[in-house]
């Protein structure tokens, strides 16, 4: 199997884990995917060392599927932890994105106060991913599929790039406690006129 092929093989090993901790923590599935988990890092560690005689764009793209699959690990150990101390309330048959947080023990924070303020991304193919994390961070259901929040936020990028005359990239922020995609400007002009 070549480079491109293991890539691919991967991404799709990613999806299948992410949708595995999701059915977690949405209790389908009594025990976490961790050995999955691990199985997944080691052979994105793998494929690493191998990556130097590899296409640039192919080693862009393991960066790109390593960041990801980090960012995820990150999150979902955060969320056993505080599974485990009890600061989120965890409600059968909801998705992980619908969750409830709720403080631990009086005094405490449900966890939304800890959140940046904003997730710098660019126009990568993530941003979807990012805008569902950060959902389930504040505890906001995902109610649209990524086909639809991709064709939205086209369109949006092609109204606000007219007015404003340069290309424009997507940030995630949490304002008030709720989730809110802003463009900026990246600094070039737009030579689509």
């Amino acid at each position: 199997m070549d480079f491109s092929s293991r890539i691919i093989s991967l991404e799709g090993d990613l999806r299948t884990l992410i949708t595995r901790w999701d059915r977690f923590f949405g209790g389908d599935l009594r025990m976490p995917p961790v050995r999955e988990k691990e199985i997944l890092g080691r052979r994105l560690r793998k494929l690493t060392e191998t990556s130097s005689s590899a296409h640039s764009g192919d080693r862009f793209r393991l960066s790109q599927l390593q960041h990801r699959f980090m960012s995820y690990s990150m999150n979902w150990e955060r969320l056993l932890r505080e599974r485990e101390e009890g600061v989120r309330r965890f409600v059968p048959g909801q998705k992980t994105g619908g969750r409830t947080p709720v403080a631990a023990r009086p005094g405490t924070t449900s966890g939304n106060d800890e959140l940046p303020m904003s997730v710098d991304l660019g126009d990568g193919e993530d941003l979807f991913d990012r805008w569902c994390v950060v959902k389930g961070e504040v505890g906001q259901e995902i109610k649209i599929g990524r086909q639809a929040f991709e064709n939205q936020i086209d369109r949006q990028r092609l109204e606000i790039e007219k007015k404003m005359g340069s290309r424009v990239a997507f940030d995630v922020s949490v304002v008030d406690g709720k989730v809110k995609l802003t463009a900026r400007r990246t600094g070039r002009k737009n030579h689509k006129e």
